[in-house]
């Protein structure tokens, strides 16, 4: 049996770790602080609309304690791969998977994808090189989470609605991969399906992220405030449009309706973005992989986006002031 590593046991680690462990598949998790102590002492509980359980399963703070593995699952937020990568780098074999399941554009967005035969600038995702050199994109695999997940106390995870997760390699020769490990962690309650355009997946996810990231890191609207409020509901729509635009220039079209896209996300009134909750906590927000390589993007495309143009800066210098960015 392949042993599986979730390194960030939060909310979408944790839900989707103790979903692996019920099936029977062979996981253990890298968490940390109280969490990992209420872990290791009563295990981890998952609560949902439908049923609730708890599963015992290892837990470190060190990877170390779990090396050697077949399949690395990172759940970390965006700015603290690099880190991952150097503690994970020296624990890989030829043959291990690591996958990141982050919001976003992901670090490896550009390896062996060349849009129009333009090469990428995709620095600010991995700016010291630490991921590609200790990890490779020949190991890696994108995934693309669909599921909601928050840690109401230590050791607990709020999930509703289950989980599905699109899964993709990097490089275009990880296709057969992809579907291996697919299998292995497709499990009741958390569908994992390989896909041979994990980048059309990031984007399909982005257009909506990227508005939200903007209208409510400015506000601290939720995001059914900020897409239903008359005043900012076109700011919404005008962001979401901007974002497909650069993702067809890079080829991703007819990503969604965003009009149908507005009203679903009208009604999450009580979902709280991470991105607020990070500021709110004075924790590093997502803002390169969700919202400054869209800008990055959009102008080595050559792609008018007014509306992320102007809002992007003021985001940046709020996250900057309050020590987040």
């Amino acid at each position: 049996m392949e042993r599986i590593c979730v390194f960030g046991a939060g909310g979408v680690g944790g839900y989707m770790a103790a979903k692996l462990a019920r099936a029977g598949r062979d996981v253990s998790v890298i968490a940390r602080g109280a969490h990992l102590e209420r872990i290791r002492t009563a295990g981890l509980t998952i609560r949902s609309p439908e049923s609730g359980f708890s599963v015992r399963l290892p837990a470190s703070g060190a990877i170390d304690d779990f090396a050697p593995f077949d399949v690395v699952i990172v759940t970390a937020k965006a700015p603290g791969i690099p880190a991952i990568a150097r503690a994970i780098g020296p624990h890989l074999g030829d043959d291990a998977a690591v996958l990141f399941a982050t919001n976003g554009i992901q670090w490896f967005y550009a390896e062996g994808f060349a849009p129009g035969g333009e090469a990428l600038d995709t620095r600010r995702l991995d700016p010291d090189g630490d991921i590609s050199r200790l990890v490779g994109a020949h190991r890696s695999f994108g995934v693309v989470v669909r599921s909601s997940n928050v840690v109401v106390e230590p050791g607990v995870v709020s999930n509703s609605g289950g989980g599905s997760y699109a899964l993709g390699g990097a490089l275009p020769g990880g296709w057969r991969r992809a579907g291996e490990i697919a299998s292995l962690l497709d499990v009741d309650g958390a569908r994992f399906t390989a896909t041979p355009e994990i980048r059309r997946e990031m984007w399909g996810k982005l257009v909506r992220n990227t508005a939200v990231a903007l209208l409510c890191g400015l506000t601290h609207a939720t995001p059914g405030e900020a897409f239903s409020d008359p005043g900012t509901r076109p700011l919404a729509r005008l962001a979401m449009r901007e974002v497909s635009d650069v993702a067809a220039a890079h080829g991703f079209r007819d990503l969604l309706d965003l009009d149908a896209e507005l009203d679903v996300v009208s009604r999450m009134t009580a979902m709280r973005p991470s991105l607020v909750q990070d500021l709110e906590l004075g924790r590093t927000v997502e803002l390169d992989a969700q919202v400054l390589i869209v800008r990055d993007f959009a102008r080595q495309a050559g792609v008018d986006t007014p509306t992320i143009s102007a809002l992007a800066p003021v985001l940046e210098q709020k996250a900057r002031l309050a020590g987040c960015y």
